[in-house]
Parts: structure tokens; C-alpha cells; sequence
């Protein structure tokens, strides 16, 4: 059988004639050719044979079919193309679907646009929604790429939750397009009888929005509403919703002991976590109570509870009555949860605070809409969060509508809402909005409405840790029974995560009537008789999503701190979370038998009660009761169960004969039999919530550095790519790369809600190039083939053990639609967020080093080449990942004993590891012969691509042999090399080095002793890899810190400290006489954690270096600490990757010589800098001079008189300025070298 497929070359210079050739030598049919790709036929192994050779195969599916609403649509069926409509309803009927033979194109949209069809929007995988006369739809079928086409039938605009009702029904939805046409239905809607409750009509400048009725109708009259010709949908909506301490937020955090699993428990401390990581509990971010009401709601400040008094910042009172407190209780507890500050100092018999939320500094909105109409505009509602500054909304809630609705209309509205949280204004503004995943389970597809959305989080239960109280949850990696699970109905991957719910100690409304934990809270002094700021457990989803939604605004904080207060979008905070998250696998998988959606039960003549079971249980508890097995069936006892594995049923007789039916009954759960599996699956999703894990690095976690990439790249028509090469920063941990992108909210009812399709793959750079696709994983973590995922807008590749060099991309498989405002299918536009865990990115402009190390000749030099080489040492392992490394030495003392080392390519901290050994490993103090290991360099360089630098260090002179004495003879036909030379002290010869470096490109650079080493060869670092230099330093100190201005225009910045004293050991607080610390502070005052995930950190013998991705601009404080007062001698550096240069000519040795500067960026000269030259020179001594702006350009110079200079000096020019494109500050340093003149 032959399965479709679209077919693109990953080489952009192949034609799509040499793609159909290759597809057709492989024995596939050539369809189509699509304006992003090829569309092909073919088996699955000529498929596979296609993606062997390199090229994307996108294997398409369900082709034939388009899914609308309850019906299936057989798209190759010819006879389905007939129009069932009447003849009256073919007059005046404008709504058609299309199938197309493939995702449709923008080049195809816009030509039915030009032929008077509004295209409003994507159905399905390859259907188009679409508005037009019957003269229009003739045309359209003509088109080649149009394979079907027919009205969309009144029957396609009913969901299934309308079918089966009778009498008046409260209340029902109806969408109309287009908009304008609301009036006619609400007309239609009276004079049937019904009442029209609310009317919304979408902005002007919206495309393809609906406009929407909630109305009372009868069920007799939903056929003739659905037959209007305006009318786009219609669905049931409930008149009433569902309502779905630091023990949690410490497993959230990822705080636990050491204990082996299942038996790992949370550790109390969660203020002191939150101090070491230097974050404030969510301070300045605020949070959206979507629930029942807060406390004492307008009065919270005054009189709520003190977890969380002063920090409303508003209430939103939507019901009609004036509830001065939340007497349902469920948001309050939310509350407490998502922002409690456990203010009273209460705690259990564990040690743990009463009352303790994730972002106990955070602001919240108290928005009671639970207790108002139902259900409300959830555009107003929404609104009114983002107004009043809510980046994010908890929505512990369902519609009340039946688990598994599918993607309802408010689905469709909290996934624009996400992207637009206000809708008509200016500029969108998102939010993010998490949702509980429902109390329904554990049936499959059990996700409780609206919760199908794309774009939010949806959380569902996972159990807490009390080992011996209520539950009894001794095993954090559990799931609770009523958890609802997975998959959507168009079977996208759902719950998005879990996070504990159980059992969850939280504030108590002082309006609820449930009982509180006994001991907590304290006396009203106004009324003695009544107690305040009690707890109360609660379980749920509901409890689960608050926790996220702190978190949320923890890792918003976090964010802003290191983009300089940049707020994430809804999708990188999802990609945090899920990238972050922790395998449940192994733990306990409950089932609960009774409850809502679990009306199974029989109830036999002698009390005892039967379901049926497919699996035997390990364990039953009734509420907080165990139930205990027995080994008869006929005979049991109360509080006693029995398994049949024969008939599949479960016997037990309950406690006090309750009917497990019974509303009141305690819930009756069950162990499975099997653990849980690996994620992701419908249970837990990705994983358990785990803040560690994103915050923090190895070796505090599992995890390493992280790559974050938040919107900076979009996509605007389907075949564009974003590519991104990685290597693993710590081979011996996985590397993990996830995708989110807020998708364009689809066609409700759609069979496929997936709009823009991106496609994850991560290929080996390699021999093996083997291929891994988003989403294809088998025990928890990825293998190659299999297909691309083509209906979750979450994508993750996890590699367990990762090796070398790795090409993310991120393809724009087919775009459909607009995923910002005005929104519509006319014009195609997505952006993404992508986390990549454990990784470095790997340069694109690599450089193959090789450091040639010529020894010292004076017997007391043995200090000097041994300082030479750990300085080599340190300036080789600080490359860039993808840079090469080799290395040549000598095994005797002439010339012809020269071997030279291969070639290593920087792939990890391993390979670093391994090339300091290599150098600290070269026999003989290093090269005796300059022109030998150049000769070597030489031979190893000949064949590699790219640039290519040789680093000769030179510290004396050979006279034994004047033939290896002068290596400008063996790179007179050395190639595309550079060269860079190093002189050290004063035997030395300068000239030839200095005419050595400049003939071949490079720079020449004089050390007057050991104690400028390291700074010299940070500034070589820098001409290798092209980045500038901003600080560059060395002293001798117990304690001391240097400033760094990183600048605006920076991506990057390294920090780099070394010391020569090697055996020092880096701690965060050094008590020993042996041990360091080094520091960073950000431009806003704040300790970068020494493990925090922002960093890619590498430390060995002598150094530490910090890299930081786009970091915030401003001045960095870099400090080094010794204990008992010890004085050190160490250099500290940084550089920013940047698209401002200076640029200093060379100087000539003479009488007087020009310093001359020119500060580029984006390649070109700017002004509104000024710069100076310090000179160091023995005959000078140290002498600064300012640079003059040049009459002509922009160029900077100073004119020094000196004495003939017999001795090699250095200058260091520094330019400090602003800068023309970001109007922030900037400095940069660079150091000259100038030869001594030679005698006569």
C-alpha cells in the first residue's frame, strides 16, 4: 500500500527536479510539485530509503478522510460531493469545506482569495473552512490541488453533547460567521422561542473570528438553528462550573533527600531554597485567582488570611450578590497554594510550614467568577486579568460539560486569549493560563472541557508525600485515582504535567464550613470563640495546576532577572516545565472505581457490591481506609474485597454498607498492578514538576547548562528552518530538547487541532547521522525512525547517552494560519520557544588551533615553561565547542624527532578535559625547534577546512641549529594560516616573530614575565574566536573583585578567572587554606547561583569559566575570595560576542609611533566614543595617553615621542562609548605589542 508523503531536500541548492528524480529512482510516484516540498507516493521501505539518503520525508496520514465536528468525511468517495441541501437552503448557502492534497499552501490561499472565496480557516489536516457562492465553488474545483469539496452541512455544526437533550436547554452556544451576521440568528433564536443571554462579536481587524450567542432554546429547535446559514457551530454549555503546604512546593522544587526511591522525601527549607537561588518568591509578578472568591475577597488586605494579606492587588466581583467571603473555600485555598506566605510560622510534626506556596511574594487578582452567571464571556474575564498586569491564570475549574468534550469553543477562545489576552488593542499581550486536568479518571480521555486548549497547561495529580497520615502516599512518584488522563480527542498528548495535589495542606476560607487541621490558626481577639488563619486539606487537579501556576511566576522572576526584565511567553514557560520535568515511571498507578465518571457498580442481594475490573488490584482504600483482600468471594467481611481474575469483577463489601454510588461515598481507589511507565504518556504527561531541575545544574541536579530560545525567530511560510548545532556539555548526562509554540487556535470541532506544524529533529553531525524526530521515544527517551509528529505543538528529543556534535532543527512543516493578531489564513507567521538542556552551541565560524610551545633555554626557566603551558592549557580549553584542537611536541632534542598530535573537535567538558591533560603531558618542556613544530603544525593543518591559526610561544633561541631557528621558511606555501606569536622574555627574536605574525595574518604579543601570561593569551582567546574583550586583569590578593560593562549588543559573554596555582580548590565559601571561590554578580546586585542553569560553566586545574547567553547589560562584578586571609595570584577576563569591534592598527617600532583606533559595529565606523593608550615599557615606564577624534572619519589617534626602543613594549588601548543602534554603554580593550628596533 502506498502512503503519502511530502519530500524536501535538507541541501537548499537541490532543485525540485533533482528531489522528484531521486524520489522516483527510489521507486515512489512524483504527485505534486508543492511549493514547500514535493508531495510523492510510495512504501514505506522506498520511504525510508528516501530518509537514509538525507532527505525529509513527512509521511502524511488520513488523506482520504476530513473529520468535522461527530462526522467523518470519506473525502475519495465521489459520490459524498453531491450536495444534500435543499433547494431553497443551495440558494442562499455560503459555507463549503475543501480537502486539499496536501497542508494548504499560502500561494493556494491567496489564489482563492483572488478568485472572491474567503478562506476563514484550516479543518483538519488538509481541509479549508471556506465562505463563497456556488459560481466561486465551480471555479474552485477546477484547481488541481482541490481533491474534494461540499457544503458544511447543518449536520457538521452540532456537537455531540446537544445530541440526546430534550426540553429547554440551558444554555446553548452558537457561532456565527461571518460575524455580521449575529443579528439574523439572534432573530432566528426569539422567534423559535428562545432568549438571547449574551452577544459577542469579535474586533474589526480580527479574520476568520466567529461571532458567539449564548442562548436558551429548546432541543426541537437545534436542527433549524444549525440549518441558518450563518451559523458556524453550535454546542451544549453547563449553567453551572466544576470545581475540580510546603511538603508539595518542596517536591515541586525538587528539594528531597537521598533516599532511594520509592521512598524519597521533601526536605522543610523552602525560604531558604528560594534565598540560595537568589529569587524573591515571585516578587513583582502577579497571578490570576480564576475561582470562587479569596477569604475575605475585598477586604483580603485588611482582614484575609495572613498567608496572604497585602498582596491582593484587586478584586473582581463577578456575581450579582455581594459575598463578602469565599464560602465555596476552593479559592482560597488556591490561592494559598499558588502565593501563600506561610506567614504564621505554623508547622507539622515533619518540621514543614503550614501554608507555604510556590511564590510567596507574588501579587494576585481574586476573580470570583465561579459564583457569578455561568458561563461567563471568557473573553471579559481574561481581560480583566491581563488589565490589571495578571501575566498568569489559574483555572482550577470545568465548564461542567462531560469529559472528553474535545475542543469546544471556549477552547478555541483560552488558545487566542493566550496570544491576545486584550483583544483590539495595539499591541497583543499573552498570558499564561494553566488549567487542572480534572478530577475525572482514570478513565482514558477523561480531560475535563475547556481543558483541550493548545496553548495552555493542563496539570494533572500526582500523589505528595505522607507517608503516614490521610492518603498515606509514601511514594512521590505516584498518580492519584481521580487524576483525569490523556489523550485528546484528536489524540494529542494530555495532561500537559503533574505536579502533587494530594492531600494539600492550604489556607482555610474563614466562610467555609469544612474542618480544619486540628492545631492550626489562633484565636479571633474580636470574637474568641471563632479561630483564624487555619489550613485545611484539599485534593484534586485543582491543587496541582495552583502549584504550577506558581511556579510560573517563580520561573518569571527568574527570567526577568536574566533578560533584564523581559517577561517569558506562555510557550517558553511551558517548555521550562516540561524540559524540567521528572520520569514518574515506577511509581504508583491508582484507580478510582467510584465518583462521577465511575458509575459501575452493582449491588448484590447479600450488601456486597461488584464492578467490573480489568486488572488486579494490589491494594483498595476506601477514603483513608484500607480495605483488606480476602480469599473467597461469598464470604466477606466488612471492610473486605476479593478479585476475580476469572470473571473480572471485584467484589467488596464497604464500610458501613455505603453504596459506592452514593454522592457522599468516600472514593474508593485502587493500586493497579503495574507501575506507571515511561513519559510521556496520558497519565503523567511529560512528568512531575520539578523547579530544580530548571534552575540549577550538575552538579545540584541532573541536569547541565541550558540553551533558552524565547521567540527571537518566526517562521512565515511552511519548508523554513531554524537550525541551531549543539554538542553536550556532560556526555554523561542526557541531552534534552524541547519545543512549544503557541499554535493559532483552530476550527472548533476540527478533527485535527494542530494549525502550524512544526517538526523537531535532532541529527547526528557524524558518520552515523542517525535521525531522531520530536516526540518518537521508548523508554522514556528517544530512538531513531518512525514518523513526525503532526498534532502536538509540544515536541520533545531526549538522548540518553549524547557523543559529539548534534544539528537541532525546527522545520516549518506547514503552516496554515496566523498565529498573532489580526489572526486569519490569508498570511501565515509562528514563532517558538525552545529549551535545550545539557548543551553548548557549537560556532559557526570554527577555528583549528595548534599551539606551538618552544621552551625557555635558561636553567631557571623551568617555572616560566611550566606556567607557559597551563596558561596554554587554559586558553585552549576555554574554545568555543566545534573549534579544533591539536597539539605538536618533541620526544628528543633535534629537529627530526617531531611528531605531531590529531586533531580533537571540542564536543563536551571530556574533550576539554583531555586536550589540558595532552598539553600538561608534552615531554621535554616542550618544542626545541620553532621551525620543526610550525613544520608539524603545518602538516597537521593541510588538509582541514576553514580557518586554521597556529599559536607559536616562544621563550629563546636555538644557535645550535640556525636551520630549525627561522619557521617563516616552512610556511612560505603553508596555506590559509594564521599566525600568532608569543614572545617571552628576553632571548627571544622578536623581530622574526613580530614579521612572522604579520605576514600571516595574525598578531605578534610580547610577555615581560609570567605574571602577564594569562592576560596576554586572553587576548590571543580573542583573536582566535573574534569575540572583544571588555575586562582583562591580573592580581595578587586574599579577596578582590573587577567590574565588567557587558553592553547591549553582547549574545554572549565569557567570564574566565585562572590562577597559576593549580592545586586550589573552587568552593562557593572557602574555609581551607586550599580552597576559592569565585562570584559573579549581575548588573542588578544579585549572586548568579555557582550552579545555576543560566551558566555554561567549565572549571579544571587552575580555572573556572562562566558563559552566559544573552546576557543583561550593565556592569557584572567578578569576585574572588580566599580563605584566612591567603594571597592569590589569579587573572580574571571576560568577553562579549558582539557586533561592535575596536579595531587598533599595528604599530611600528620608531620615533614618534601612531596609536590609531576605530571602533566598527555591524561593520560599520561609529562615532560617540573616546578612547586612551596606556603604554608599558621599561624606557617609558607606564604612560597614558588620550586618543584624538582624526579630522577625517572616525578614526581615533595619539601621536607618542619615545627614545629608540631596544626592548619590546606593549600598549593598551581601551574605548569606552555608546553605542549607536542601542544607545547603551560599551568598553573594549586591546593590546599592541611592538618589537624592539634592531641595532643598525
Amino acid at each position: 500500500m502506498g502512503h503519502r508523503a511530502i519530500l524536501s531536500s535538507l541541501v537548499k541548492a537541490e532543485t525540485d527536479e533533482e528531489v522528484g528524480n531521486a524520489a522516483r529512482q527510489e521507486g515512489c510516484a512524483v504527485e505534486f510539485i508543492l511549493p514547500y516540498g514535493t508531495l510523492i507516493t510510495g512504501s514505506r521501505r522506498q520511504l525510508a530509503g528516501l530518509e537514509k539518503k538525507g532527505y525529509r520525508v513527512k509521511i502524511l496520514t488520513g488523506t482520504d478522510s476530513l473529520q468535522v465536528g461527530e462526522c467523518s468525511i470519506k473525502t475519495d468517495n465521489a459520490e459524498q460531493s453531491v450536495s444534500p441541501l435543499s433547494l431553497e437552503q443551495e440558494k442562499i448557502w455560503s459555507h463549503y469545506l475543501l480537502q486539499l492534497i496536501a497542508p494548504p499552501a499560502l500561494e493556494w490561499v491567496e489564489e482563492l482569495g483572488r478568485m472572491g472565496v474567503d478562506v476563514v480557516e484550516p479543518v483538519s489536516a488538509y481541509g479549508l473552512f471556506v465562505v463563497c457562492g456556488q459560481r466561486e465553488l465551480a471555479e474552485v474545483q477546477k484547481l488541481p490541488y482541490v481533491i474534494w469539496s461540499g457544503p458544511f452541512l447543518p449536520e457538521y455544526r452540532v456537537h455531540g453533547s446537544l445530541r440526546g437533550l430534550s426540553g429547554v436547554i440551558k444554555y446553548v452556544n452558537i457561532a456565527v460567521y461571518p460575524p455580521q451576521g449575529v443579528d439574523a440568528v439572534m432573530d432566528a433564536v426569539i422567534r423559535a422561542g428562545g432568549n438571547v443571554e449574551r452577544m459577542t462579536v469579535p474586533p474589526a481587524f480580527y479574520c476568520g473570528e466567529y461571532g458567539e450567542l449564548l442562548v436558551e432554546a429548546e432541543a426541537a429547535v437545534i436542527h433549524e438553528l444549525a440549518g441558518l446559514p450563518d451559523v458556524r457551530w453550535l454546542e451544549y454549555a453547563q449553567p453551572r462550573p466544576g470545581m475540580e503546604g510546603e511538603r508539595e512546593v518542596q517536591i515541586a522544587a525538587g528539594s528531597l533527600d537521598s533516599t532511594p526511591f520509592p521512598d524519597r522525601a521533601p526536605l522543610p527549607g523552602y525560604d531558604g531554597w528560594l534565598q540560595g537561588l537568589g529569587l524573591k518568591g515571585g516578587s513583582g509578578v502577579r497571578i490570576a485567582v480564576c475561582d470562587s472568591g479569596v477569604d475575605a475577597n475585598q477586604d483580603n488586605n485588611k482582614t484575609g488570611h495572613m498567608d496572604l494579606r497585602g498582596r491582593q492587588h484587586s478584586f473582581v466581583n463577578y456575581s450579582k450578590e455581594q459575598y463578602p467571603n469565599d464560602f465555596l473555600r476552593h479559592g482560597t485555598h488556591i490561592a494559598s497554594i499558588a502565593v501563600g506566605g506561610a506567614v504564621t510560622g505554623q508547622k507539622d510534626d515533619g518540621g514543614f510550614l503550614w501554608g507555604q506556596g510556590v511564590a510567596p511574594r507574588a501579587e494576585f487578582i481574586n476573580q470570583n467568577v465561579l459564583v457569578g452567571p455561568w458561563p461567563p464571556d471568557w473573553t471579559t474575564v481574561v481581560r480583566d486579568a491581563a488589565a490589571r498586569g495578571a501575566l498568569i491564570m489559574n483555572n482550577s475549574w470545568c465548564t461542567g460539560s462531560n469529559p472528553g468534550s474535545g475542543y469546544t469553543l471556549a477552547a478555541r477562545t483560552f488558545d487566542r486569549l493566550i496570544r491576545d489576552a486584550i483583544p483590539g488593542t495595539a499591541t497583543s499581550l499573552s498570558i499564561t493560563i494553566v488549567f487542572s486536568a480534572g478530577n475525572a479518571g482514570p478513565h482514558v480521555s477523561s480531560i475535563t472541557p475547556p481543558k483541550e486548549a493548545k496553548n495552555a497547561i493542563v496539570v494533572g495529580n500526582s500523589l505528595t508525600y505522607r507517608p503516614h497520615k490521610r492518603f498515606r502516599c509514601g511514594d512521590i512518584r505516584g498518580i492519584f485515582g481521580t487524576s483525569s488522563r490523556g489523550p485528546a480527542r484528536d489524540g494529542r498528548l494530555l495532561p500537559t504535567l503533574v505536579a502533587p495535589g494530594t492531600d494539600v495542606a492550604a489556607a482555610l476560607s474563614r466562610g467555609s464550613r469544612r474542618t480544619p487541621i486540628t492545631g492550626t490558626g489562633g484565636t479571633d481577639v474580636a470574637s474568641p470563640d471563632r479561630m483564624l488563619n487555619q489550613y485545611v486539606y484539599m485534593t484534586g487537579s485543582s491543587m496541582s495546576a495552583a502549584l504550577v501556576s506558581g511556579a510560573c511566576a517563580l520561573l518569571t522572576e527568574w527570567w526577568r532577572r536574566r533578560t533584564g526584565g523581559q517577561s517569558p511567553s506562555p510557550a517558553l514557560l511551558k517548555a521550562l516545565l516540561v524540559n524540567g520535568a521528572e520520569d514518574q515511571a515506577g511509581g504508583q498507578d491508582w484507580r478510582c472505581l467510584n465518583g462521577e465518571s465511575n458509575k459501575l457498580w452493582e449491588q448484590l442481594e447479600d450488601g456486597r457490591y461488584c464492578c467490573e475490573l480489568d486488572f488486579w488490584p494490589l491494594t483498595l482504600m476506601s477514603g483513608f481506609k484500607p480495605l483488606f483482600t480476602s480469599g473467597e468471594k461469598d464470604v466477606l467481611r466488612e471492610g473486605e474485597w476479593h478479585y476475580s481474575g476469572e470473571e473480572k469483577l471485584l467484589y467488596v463489601r464497604t464500610f458501613g454498607g455505603c453504596d459506592p454510588q452514593a454522592s457522599d461515598a468516600p472514593l474508593l481507589n485502587a493500586l493497579a498492578t503495574q507501575p506507571l511507565g515511561h513519559l510521556p504518556d496520558s497519565t503523567q504527561g511529560w512528568g512531575r514538576v520539578n523547579l530544580n531541575n530548571i534552575l540549577l545544574q550538575s552538579p545540584a541536579t541532573g541536569r547541565g547548562s541550558k540553551i533558552v530560545i524565547d521567540g527571537e525567530y518566526h517562521f512565515t511560510a511552511s519548508g523554513q528552518e531554524f537550525i541551531i548545532k549543539v554538542a553536550p556539555v556532560d556526555s554523561r548526562l542526557p541531552l534534552r530538547v524541547t519545543l512549544v509554540w503557541t499554535d493559532s487556535h483552530a476550527a472548533v470541532g476540527s478533527g485535527r487541532v494542530l494549525v502550524n506544524d512544526l517538526d523537531l529533529e535532532v541529527r547526528e553531525i557524524g558518520e552515523k547521522k542517525r535521525l531522531y524526530k520530536g516526540n518518537v521515544m521508548t523508554g522514556g527517551y528517544s530512538r531513531a525512525g518512525a514518523d513526525y509528529d503532526s498534532m502536538n505543538n509540544v515536541e520533545c528529543v531526549y538522548l540518553r547517552e549524547p557523543r559529539g556534535l548534534y544539528e537541532v532543527r525546527v522545520v516549518a512543516a506547514a503552516l496554515r494560519a496566523l498565529a498573532r493578531p489580526p489572526f486569519g489564513c490569508t498570511l501565515q507567521w509562528q514563532d517558538f520557544a525552545l529549551v535545550i538542556d545539557n548543551a553548548e552551541q557549537v560556532t559557526e565560524d570554527s577555528v583549528t588551533v595548534i599551539p606551538v610551545i618552544e621552551h625557555c633555554e635558561r636553567a631557571d626557566d623551568t617555572k616560566k615553561n611550566y606556567s607557559l603551558k597551563i596558561a596554554c592549557k587554559q586558553l585552549l580549553v576555554s574554545l568555543r565547542a566545534g573549534d579544533r584542537v591539536g597539539l605538536t611536541g618533541l620526544d628528543g632534542n633535534f629537529c627530526l624527532a617531531d611528531f605531531a598530535l590529531a586533531l580533537q573537535t571540542i564536543t563536551g567538558k571530556s574533550v576539554r578535559k583531555s586536550t589540558g591533560s595532552r598539553i600538561l603531558a608534552i615531554r621535554k618542556r616542550g618544542c626545541i625547534s620553532q621551525a620543526t613544530g610550525v613544520a608539524a603544525a603545518q602538516a597537521l593543518l593541510t588538509t582541514v577546512p576553514g580557518r586554521k591559526a597556529v599559536l607559536l610561544f616562544s621563550g629563546g633561541r636555538n644557535n645550535d641549529c640556525p636551520r630549525c631557528d627561522d619557521p617563516k621558511t616552512v610556511l612560505e606555501y603553508g596555506g590559509n594560516i594564521t599566525v600568532h606569536t608569543c614572545s617571552m622574555g628576553p632571548l627571544a627574536r622578536h623581530g622574526m616573530l613580530a614579521e612572522l605574525a604579520t605576514s600571516h595574518g595574525g598578531n605578534y604579543y610580547y610577555v615581560p614575565d609570567t605574571f602577564r601570561l594569562a592576560e596576554v593569551c586572553n587576548y590571543l582567546r580573542a583573536d582566535i574566536t573574534g569575540e572583544s574583550v571588555v575586562l582583562n586583569e591580573t592580581m595578587v590578593a586574599n579577596s578582590g573583585y573587577s567590574v565588567a560593562l557587558v553592553d547591549n549588543d553582547a549574545e554572549e559573554v565569557s567570564f574566565i578567572f585562572s590562577w597559576p596555582d593549580v592545586p586550589k580548590k573552587l568552593v562557593f565559601e572557602p574555609t581551607g587554606a586550599n580552597e576559592i571561590s569565585v562570584r559573579l554578580r549581575d548588573p542588578d546586585g544579585f549572586y548568579v547561583h555557582p550552579n545555576s542553569s543560566w551558566l555554561y560553566r567549565l572549571n579544571g586545574a587552575g580555572h573556572v569559566m562562566y558563559k552566559i547567553r544573552r546576557p543583561p547589560a550593565g556592569i557584572w562584578q567578578l569576585e574572588m575570595l580566599t580563605a584566612e586571609g591567603k594571597e592569590i595570584q589569579y587573572t580574571v577576563s571576560a568577553y562579549v560576542k558582539s557586533s561592535l569591534r575596536l579595531i587598533v592598527e599595528p604599530l611600528e617600532s620608531g620615533k614618534p609611533f601612531t596609536v590609531r583606533a576605530t571602533v566598527m559595529e555591524n561593520e560599520k565606523p561609529v562615532g560617540g566614543w573616546h578612547a586612551t593608550a596606556r603604554i608599558h615599557a621599561s624606557f617609558m615606564g607606564h604612560t597614558e595617553v588620550r586618543l584624538r577624534k582624526n579630522a577625517i572619519g572616525s578614526c581615533q589617534t595619539a601621536s607618542i615621542e619615545q627614545p629608540d626602543n631596544f626592548v619590546p613594549f606593549n600598549v593598551t588601548v581601551r574605548t569606552d562609548g555608546i553605542s549607536a543602534f542601542t544607545g547603551t554603554p560599551f568598553c573594549r580593550y586591546r593590546l599592541i605589542s611592538v618589537p624592539p628596533r634592531e641595532i643598525g
